[in-house]
């Protein structure tokens, strides 16, 4: 019997899975995959997504601050980590830029009208976002004015506070400074530092030259009030009454006015046809005797004092407002009060209350005391803290790199804390400097004003030599937008916000309305209406 050597005996090898390598390879794609995944604006409140449509649902612009802080600053501020309900931002981390163009003199309503001179913007944007501006039912709040002022976080509200309690305040320190006479309308001559002070200009002059010295005794306070009436051109001075710090009547006169007057307005002025029928003190001899009485250095007071100005066509850089000194502590633009309100509520009496109208003497006397009153009790007194700071006050207390483009006032009153503040002149100078200052920034805020400016011309006697259409201008407009978008890199926040309508209209009916209540429902309405505003927004 042969032998044969024994078969080993071999183990059957097991076959290798395929699925193993497979779920390897299909994890490290996912992976890849959401490496590289774009981050994603994800609406939620879709009612306000829907552009065109006659909606009540809006959001107010000042929402928009809370998604940009979000995309900006959520690695450095933990404030700002948890986004708004109405929208996400899927990825959010990934997102490098934000970019921030706003639109001035085009709302809602010119955009949907004149779609077709949006052909780009159009195109860019899939989201679009129904807006609403700020402000009252008979005014409108300046759309960046609502961006560039935002929530001040609560340890800094109450080191501000603090601040604030131990900050010793003089007189000096209550005037309005020439940025902020020239904000509020305030007539001031085209040379504010000619050599004599005396510039000239449609019958405008000045008081005396101030020059400062460092050993001058403090500075004498004259309150000064004006009383109109209306002639065929408008409104004329008919009386100016002039206190001093002991609220003596220096100066008081009834004036006569160059026109026939076709409105005494006796309801207000107090001024009667009666009153002014000897009278002839005329504008020019109420200029000489305030100059004469008036010393250089004086500071003079009044409620809404541009009006008085302007009626007494001087020019007075050194003032003090009452409308303004009872407002905000940070400098946050609030809504005026009325001299009668702030009359009730600080110096408890009733003024403007009887049947013949206003007293000058009274309104003037009101306005020392308010003034006085303010110095005697420090700059807390009167004011609350809106709990508002400047945008980019924000960003770089966040260690971010902000860019502000814009007109020199805007730069001016908003530019603080900004790395790069460019006061532009034009809708041209904004879009070059955003497309250099794009890559070393973090936020850019920029803004068109070409809109705006078109509208402005249009009022101006110089209306006829304009020969674009507004039309023309919003095709202008639509370039200027594709120029910057042109310029993002990938992966920024990008926001166009055409924050309301004109604002000529409003203005025109606010002016009627002063003089004739009937006009506040028709106003309320052109209100509301100028405020409906739209914000296109995308991840490049």
């Amino acid at each position: 019997m042969d032998d044969k050597p024994a078969k080993k005996s071999r183990k059957r090898k097991r076959p290798k899975s395929v699925s193993e390598p497979v779920k390897k390879r299909k994890k490290s794609k996912e992976k890849s995959e959401k490496e590289v995944q774009k981050p994603k604006i994800i609406p939620h409140a879709h009612q306000l997504f829907r552009v065109g449509k006659n909606t009540k649902e809006r959001i107010k612009i000042s929402k928009l601050a809370d998604l940009i802080f979000f995309a900006s600053l959520r690695d450095v501020d933990p404030r700002c980590q948890s986004c708004q309900s109405w929208c996400q931002i899927e990825g959010a981390d990934k997102v490098h830029k934000v970019i921030i163009i706003l639109v001035s003199g085009v709302g809602a309503k010119e955009f949907i009208e004149n779609k077709d001179c949006f052909p780009k913007c159009s195109s860019f944007f899939e989201l679009g976002l129904n807006t609403k501006a700020s402000g009252t039912d008979f005014s409108v709040k300046l759309p960046h004015e609502s961006l560039l002022f935002v929530d001040m976080p609560k340890k800094e509200l109450k080191k501000l506070r603090k601040r604030l309690e131990k900050t010793k305040f003089g007189r000096e320190d209550y005037k309005l400074t020439l940025e902020e006479m020239h904000e509020n309308n305030f007539p001031l001559p085209s040379a504010v530092s000619d050599k004599n002070g005396e510039t000239e200009h449609d019958g405008f002059i000045s008081t005396k030259p101030f020059k400062k010295s460092k050993k001058s005794p403090e500075s004498p306070m004259f309150a000064i009030d004006c009383e109109m009436c209306k002639s065929s051109l408008g409104k004329e001075l008919t009386r100016i009454s002039l206190v001093d710090e002991s609220c003596r009547v220096v100066y008081d006169t009834l004036v006569k006015p160059p026109r026939p007057i076709v409105d005494y307005k006796t309801e207000f002025s107090g001024i009667t046809a009666e009153m002014l029928e000897n009278v002839t003190t005329t504008l020019t001899d109420v200029q000489k005797h305030l100059i004469d009485i008036l010393p250089a250095d004086a500071i003079l007071l009044g409620h809404s004092l541009e009006f008085d100005l302007r009626a007494l066509k001087l020019y007075h850089t050194r003032v003090i407002d009452t409308s303004l000194l009872y407002g905000d502590c940070q400098g946050v633009p609030l809504f005026k009060s009325s001299l009668r309100n702030l009359a009730r509520q600080h110096l408890k009496k009733d003024i403007q209350n009887g049947e013949s109208g206003h007293c000058s003497i009274e309104d003037a006397r009101t306005c020392m005391e308010l003034v006085q009153l303010k110095i005697k009790n420090g700059p807390n007194f009167g004011k609350t803290l809106s709990g508002k700071e400047g945008f980019f006050k924000r960003i770089e207390r966040s260690r971010k790199r902000g860019s502000i483009l814009d007109f020199p006032g805007v730069v001016k009153k908003f530019g603080k804390g900004a790395t790069h503040a460019v006061t532009c002149t034009s809708d041209e100078e904004v879009v070059s400097g955003a497309v250099k200052i794009m890559e070393s920034s973090d936020i850019v805020w920029t803004h068109l004003h070409e809109a705006e400016m078109f509208f402005k011309e249009e009022q101006s006697s110089n209306n006829e030599n304009q020969q674009r259409t507004f039309k023309d201008v919003l095709h202008s407009v639509d370039s200027s937008i594709q120029q910057i978008h042109d310029a993002v890199p990938s992966d920024c926040l990008l926001l166009v916000v055409f924050g309301c309508s004109d604002l000529s209209p409003v203005i025109r009916l606010q002016s009627k309305t002063k003089e004739d209540k009937a006009n506040r429902a028709e106003l309320k309405e052109v209100v509301s209406k100028t405020k409906n505003g739209l914000c296109f927004l995308k991840i490049t």
